[in-house]
């Protein structure tokens, strides 16, 4: 079973960093910017106009920048305090021994996280040959850091040295990170991995491998040719390799067998009406989610699949809900699939109705081609549940008045779990699994749910 990308728009709520209320910039990213323009306009003084010009890989120019902040001949950028103890750090932490992978989990232990837990931070985990590795978002500093820890036994987290928790160059925040052969791989891009502000800010994204998980040697990643004010690529990793795609219609991909070496598709690849918002991949292939629109009506939920991500079957319109007792139509408010959970048998797409309040909408596939609507299987109802997927198993998750759990491993056949202890409350609405458990969070408290068995 491939396992799927770390990539935080992959949930039923996307994780999308946004500017702070109001419209304004952190410090730290404005300082960011002026450091970068600066660096690049006195190169640019330095040569005449007229002169042959070199454009530097995003490799060289993210050094340059990255070492220039380190080495102090650049002003590094502004860092709020040392957190205080009643906010998460990025240190270790340990978790009961999670059950055997090829035990069946029977029910949940729920336990609300300290303020200080660092277990608040992670907000994905990878399976590798080496164990896992899990991927953090620290929004205690002005500048948002991508925390990492690594397992070998799902059981004790070390935090990977470097710079904000990670290994990298300081300024670099991890993209998306997963396994290509047996290695991992981890993409990276200069400042806030949700903002890209223009100029020196939106040089591509790097690409970092290892093969322990402690030494990492730098590349260059795939560069799509994002817009500027656009966010990262999605970033997948899956039985053909890694996978790169910017969202929005006219999508653009990139592939690399390796994460080295990364070869751009035809601007055709994907088909220009296709509007992306999700990536994933499964054992047999990968998955796109959005939604197909044209001549400017609101668009229809739609997926695609791909065995290497070059060539694309597109299923235009999913299988719509009945909207005949409510005073909407699909027509007028579009439909849109916003994340996926794999399991080891099968794939659910979660999605939205427009903009419109509610449950969200729910898809299940058995090969990523050929979808279901789910609408009165369970856990699939009226009351809002969480779902999430590590590539083996998919869990549903619902707080508040009613609540419950579920695993699945196709998406459609489900078993309800036992549930104690210091429940989640309804507004609990993202989910993480990892190797023992299960991380709820409703954005401010979060609740890790350790899995029973047998």
């Amino acid at each position: 079973m491939a396992s799927p990308a770390l990539n935080f728009v992959t949930h039923p709520t996307p994780l999308r960093a946004s500017p702070v209320p109001g419209g304004s910039r952190p410090a730290a990213r404005v300082a960011i910017v002026v450091v970068a323009v600066a660096a690049f306009i006195g190169l640019a003084i330095a040569k005449p106009w007229d002169a042959p010009t070199t454009t530097p890989s995003a490799f060289a120019a993210t050094q340059q920048l990255a070492t220039a902040a380190a080495s102090g001949s650049l002003p590094a950028p502004t860092r709020t305090p040392t957190p205080t103890p009643s906010s998460p750090s990025a240190g270790g932490f340990s978790l009961a021994p999670p059950p055997d992978p090829a035990t069946a989990w029977t029910g949940l232990r729920w336990t609300q996280l300290k303020p200080a837990d660092p277990l608040n931070l992670v907000a994905s985990v990878m399976r590798w040959r080496g164990g896992f590795v899990a991927v953090g978002w620290d929004m205690s500093t002005r500048v948002p850091s991508t925390p990492l820890w690594s397992s070998t036994d799902g059981r004790e987290w070390v935090p990977l040295s470097g710079s904000g928790g990670a290994p990298f160059w300081p300024g670099l925040a991890v993209v998306a990170a997963g396994a290509v052969r047996g290695d991992l791989v981890a993409i990276t891009r200069l400042g806030d991995p949700s903002y890209c502000t223009g100029g020196p800010t939106c040089l591509p994204e790097m690409a970092w491998t290892s093969a322990d998980g402690r030494h990492w040697d730098p590349h260059d990643g795939p560069d799509l040719g994002l817009a500027v004010g656009s966010g990262p690529p999605l970033v997948t990793f899956g039985p053909a390799g890694a996978l790169a795609v910017s969202s929005g219609r006219h999508a653009r991909a990139a592939v690399s067998r390796d994460g080295v070496h990364w070869q751009d598709l035809p601007a055709a690849t994907i088909p220009a009406d296709f509007g992306v918002d999700t990536l994933a991949a499964a054992a047999t292939g990968y998955v796109l989610g959005g939604a197909v629109s044209s001549d400017g009506a609101p668009g229809r939920a739609a997926a695609a699949w791909s065995a290497d991500g070059r060539t694309w079957t597109v299923t235009p319109a999913l299988p719509s809900p009945d909207l005949s007792a409510g005073p909407a139509s699909l027509a007028a408010w579009g439909s849109l699939v916003t994340g996926f959970a794999i399991g080891r048998d099968g794939v659910v797409a979660l999605g939205q109705l427009g903009d419109a309040p509610g449950a969200p909408l729910w898809w299940q596939s058995d090969d990523g081609r050929r979808w279901r609507f789910a609408a009165g299987t369970p856990p699939l109802g009226p009351a809002y549940a969480s779902i999430a997927g590590d590539g083996r198993q998919i869990i549903a998750s619902r707080g508040g008045p009613d609540p419950g759990a579920w695993a699945s491993t196709d998406g459609w056949t489900w078993r309800r779990l036992a549930i104690d202890g210091d429940l989640p409350t309804d507004l609990a609405r993202r989910i993480v699994l990892l190797p023992g458990g299960v991380l709820a969070t409703d954005g401010g408290t979060t609740w890790y749910g350790a899995a029973t068995a047998g």
